[in-house]
């Protein structure tokens, strides 16, 4: 963190998510919290080769989840920057 400035960079290796909608991943401590609610670009992999674009939301409850789109995702990579609540 930086005065109220978040930088969040996450390398989920392996992440075990599959299926549609959204899929909670991981829960952030309240100090790094947003302030509103977030969607950032991610790059996620189904294998060693096989990368394809995807989305991450960050909720302002500290939740992040991503959406498989009905695949099953070996890992993924994102960074976020945001102000904290």
């Amino acid at each position: 963190m930086i005065g109220k400035l978040a930088i969040v960079h996450a390398n989920w290796l392996p992440c075990a998510v599959s299926g549609g909608g959204w899929k909670s991943i991981y829960t952030l401590p309240d100090e790094l919290k947003p302030e509103n609610e977030i969607y950032e670009n991610a790059l996620a992999s189904t294998s060693a080769s096989d990368f394809y674009p995807t989305i991450m939301r960050i909720g302002n409850d500290g939740v992040i989840q991503v959406n498989a789109m009905g695949k099953s995702l070996h890992n993924i990579y994102f960074s976020a920057v945001y102000v904290v609540a």
